[in-house]
């Protein structure tokens, strides 16, 4: 799992959010060219375990609560997102993939890995089939 999950982030570069950091396994094999990790993860027990290993590597990081539907990042702030096997747990996979699509830059890279699932995956995300959702937590629009 640790090669999967290094060569899910290799080439990274910038400022990476990891949506389902769980305990802050994936910081230690970021790369060196990764200058800021935003990382959330809304189980609270895990992110505490995360935050205890971010202080252990050389990356800044900042590990957050919250949903993957509602990104605490603004529009066009993040170089890549990553999010390894936790698409799946969402509660609408569609909003937090157009919250994704929402934070990232121009030209930046969006990192996935699933679990296999019983459901569909969602259909890809295009400005043609974007629609408007409101943010329950902070009210910004999607």
């Amino acid at each position: 799992m640790a090669e999967h999950r290094r060569a899910l982030l290799a080439g990274l570069t910038g400022t990476v959010l990891e949506i389902g950091a769980g305990n802050g396994l994936d910081f230690g094999l970021c790369p060196a060219t990764v200058t800021r990790v935003v990382a959330v993860e809304p189980e609270p027990r895990l992110r505490g375990l995360a935050r205890t290993t971010a202080t252990q590597t050389p990356v800044l990081i900042e590990v957050i609560g919250g949903p993957a539907e509602c990104l605490s990042a603004a529009d066009g702030a993040v170089d890549a997102v990553v999010a390894s096997q936790v698409l799946c747990s969402v509660r609408d996979e569609g909003v937090a993939l157009r919250e994704i699509h929402r934070i990232l830059a121009p030209g930046a890279t969006y990192r996935k890995s699933r679990r296999q699932l019983s459901k569909p995956s969602p259909p890809s995300i295009t400005p043609n089939n974007l629609t408007r959702h409101q943010c329950t937590p902070c009210g910004h629009q999607t």
